[in-house]
C-alpha cells in the first residue's frame, strides 16, 4: 500500500519550519495507520541514535520494545536523510475517563543536542494526541523532569511528583504505565539495574533534589512523572 501523506495543520507546519530552520527535516509517522514502513530498519537506526545519545551500551530491547507498536513517532533527519533524533508516544486507557499520553522516548544524537529541538518536538507530541488528559514519562535525568514539567504546566496539566502526596488517581495513572511504581512515583531498578548515562546531570531545584534523593540511579531507579488535567 502506498502511503499518502495527510495535509499538515498549521501547528505541524510551524514545527516543521522550526526544525528546518535549524538545518533538519521532520517526519511524522503514525505506525498504526501506516503499512508501508520498514519498522525493523527504523528501529535499527533509532538504536544507533540511542547509543550515541547515552554514549554507552544499552540493550537493543530497550528501544525495540517501546517502538514497533506505538501511536506516534516523530523523526528528525539531517540533509543526507540520516536519522539524528526521534521520539515515541503511546496512548493508553487508564479507565473510562482517563487516557494517558505516554512519552516513551525522545533521543537526539549528541551533534544536535543543545539546538533547542526538544521543546518543538514535545509541543507536537501533545498536540498530535489531543485525546489524552494525562501525560506520563519516566526518567533518571533531572533535566527531563524540568522540561517535562514546564511542558505539562504550559498545557494546564498539574505535575507530579511535587511537594504534595500523589493522589490515588495519580498513582492509578502511574501504575497503568509502570505497575511496579511505588507510592512516591519511584520505579526501582527499571533501567536494567544501572544508570543509563555515565554523566547524568545533577538536580538543581529543591523539588528535583528531593525527588532524586529517593533514587539510586546506579541501581537503575527512575521516577515516573505524571501530568494530569481534571
Amino acid at each position: 500500500m502506498t502511503h499518502k501523506p495527510k495535509q499538515q495543520t498549521s501547528i505541524e507546519r510551524i514545527c516543521s519550519e522550526v526544525v528546518k530552520s535549524k538545518g533538519y527535516n521532520l517526519e511524522i509517522i503514525r505506525p498504526k495507520e501506516r503499512f508501508d514502513i520498514n519498522m525493523n530498519l527504523l528501529i535499527e537506526q533509532f538504536y544507533q541514535v540511542a547509543l550515541d545519545s547515552f554514549a554507552k551500551h544499552l540493550p537493543f530491547e530497550a528501544i525495540s520494545s517501546r517502538t514497533a507498536h506505538s501511536d506516534l513517532i516523530l523523526v528528525i533527519k539531517d540533509p543526507n536523510n540520516k536519522i539524528v533524533g526521534y521520539s515515541v508516544n503511546d496512548i493508553i486507557n487508564v479507565d473510562e475517563q482517563t487516557k494517558a499520553n505516554i512519552f516513551s522516548t525522545a533521543l537526539f544524537r549528541r551533534e544536535i543536542q543543545g539546538k533547542r529541538l526538544y521543546p518543538t518536538i514535545n509541543k507536537l507530541r501533545v498536540y498530535l494526541l489531543p485525546q489524552a488528559n494525562a501525560l506520563v514519562t519516566r526518567t533518571q535525568n533531572p533535566i527531563v523532569f524540568r522540561k517535562f514539567s514546564n511542558l505539562a504546566k504550559e498545557h494546564n496539566y498539574e505535575i507530579y511528583p511535587n511537594d504534595q502526596k500523589p493522589t490515588p488517581k495519580i498513582i492509578q495513572i502511574a501504575k497503568a504505565y509502570d505497575p511496579n511504581v511505588t507510592e512516591n512515583l519511584i520505579s526501582k531498578g527499571v533501567y536494567f539495574g544501572r544508570s543509563l548515562m555515565d554523566d547524568t546531570p545533577e538536580p538543581k531545584t529543591e523539588t528535583e533534589k528531593q525527588i532524586w534523593s529517593k533514587l539510586d540511579i546506579n541501581q537503575g531507579d527512575g521516577v515516573v512523572i505524571v501530568g494530569y488535567k481534571n
